[in-house]
């Protein structure tokens, strides 16, 4: 039974898309970017999801072994779907692939390291809390590393200014008691910081309403103030709106991208991009969101280090045909990128020791017996002999595997 499995799957697995519908996303964005069917209903399609979180594992096209979603073949065989490595992942796939799709913002929100999640993760256990309760800050115990490549024009918070660049900015508010942290935040820098951030999570409604009228009534019309003035209108008397002034706001063209190590606030604001993360759930919110809020949390969690984020321009290499754009990050559960094939190219994929995901971008073309077209998503288990990649058009995709596996790589290409 088990080389049937692997024969099943050693050419690769043709998935399904699925998707989180929350109340940020867009009607149609990403089926249209990847000429995907609507999938009915009127709620906007959010995230489409590939990997093999239990939350929402990804359909097989087919089923095998039966196993109808990749969470459940992955169970079944992790040998062969993850290979002799699959330990070290505890049996899991170790990364979650996205298209993310924002019309507005997203809650602010810290990720933990990989200790403060198996710490939260035993604390919460210990409480007797269920996996859904709403008050639950850790529903797994690992780290949520994430990357995301701008497919759009994108528009994200993420990473603490330097203080005096916050002083600079509150100085020029409507707020007085905004205005009142600027002298703190030149004398005493990232403590003062630390104490502002706290400050705001910590304002009732009557003061926090006080507050942001004052600082509304004289906003100048610039960025980053117009970017306050647009969370305000999509949350109201939220302290959240606040947090233009305290953390960058980047605004990344299609192909940049931004990672988001642990500890580092952010919120995406708008537009669409790739998104792939460590396999976790694990999420401290800080802001713009009804959900949940742990403050003192949060507060452990946090980094306030100023800079911690920058935009990444992707490492590109080009051979004969193709094109591949790598986006190098500090994290051995997930590493992306984009190959771009010319008309009548073919490429040759290394043997893979570990598990990946790919997602056709634009064009058609074949991966070994496999046809490719725009939107077709592959699970690609760990084989030893190379596969080869071929377009009569050009052909875009983006491909996940985990930086265990860097052997993993196009080795050449060619033209037909």
């Amino acid at each position: 039974m088990t080389q049937n499995i692997q024969d099943i799957v050693a050419s690769g697995l043709p998935l399904s898309p699925v998707y989180q519908r929350y109340d940020w996303g867009t009607r149609d964005q990403i089926i249209k970017l990847l000429d995907l069917p609507h999938p009915g209903g009127n709620e906007p399609l959010a995230e489409l999801w590939m990997g093999a979180h239990p939350g929402l594992p990804t359909p097989l096209q087919q089923p095998v072994s039966g196993c109808a979603d990749l969470c459940a073949l992955i169970e079944q065989h992790p040998q062969t779907m993850l290979g002799s490595d699959h330990q070290l992942f505890q049996g899991r796939l170790p990364y979650l692939f996205k298209v993310l799709s924002a019309a507005r913002a997203l809650s602010i929100q810290v990720h933990p390291s990989k200790v403060q999640a198996e710490a939260g993760f035993r604390h919460d256990n210990a409480l007797g809390l269920s996996m859904d309760a709403g008050q639950r800050n850790y529903r797994d115990d690992n780290h949520k590393p994430e990357l995301l490549v701008a497919l759009t024009p994108f528009t994200a918070m993420a990473g603490f200014r330097a203080p005096a660049e916050v002083a600079g900015l509150l100085e020029l508010s409507g707020s007085r008691a905004l205005r009142a942290w600027a002298r703190p935040l030149r004398e005493r820098g990232l403590v003062a910081l630390e104490a502002l951030f706290a400050w705001c999570l910590a304002q009732e409604e009557d003061v926090r309403t006080l507050i942001l009228r004052d600082l509304m009534s004289d906003l100048p019309p610039d960025e980053p103030y117009s970017v306050v003035a647009r969370l305000h209108d999509q949350f109201g008397e939220n302290m959240g709106v606040v947090a233009p002034l305290l953390l960058h706001v980047h605004q990344l063209h299609p192909g940049e991208a931004l990672y988001l190590g642990s500890g580092v606030p952010h919120a995406y604001l708008e537009g669409t991009g790739l998104e792939v993360m460590a396999n976790s759930d694990n999420v401290l919110r800080g802001g713009l969101t009804r959900k949940h809020m742990d403050r003192e949390e949060l507060l452990a969690i946090t980094r306030f280090e100023p800079d911690t984020t920058q935009v990444m321009q992707g490492r590109i290499t080009e051979s004969e045909g193709l094109t591949v754009t790598d986006y190098p990050v500090p994290c051995r559960d997930f590493q992306l990128q984009i190959l771009q094939l010319e008309a009548q190219a073919k490429a040759t994929l290394n043997k893979a020791s570990g598990p990946e995901l790919l997602l056709v971008l634009s064009g058609m073309g074949r991966l070994g017996s496999l046809n490719l077209e725009q939107g077709s998503i592959v699970f690609l288990p760990p084989v030893q002999e190379p596969r080869h990649l071929a377009c009569g058009q050009s052909l875009t995709l983006a491909r996940v595997s985990t930086a265990l596996h860097l052997v993993s790589r196009v080795v050449n290409s060619s033209r037909f």
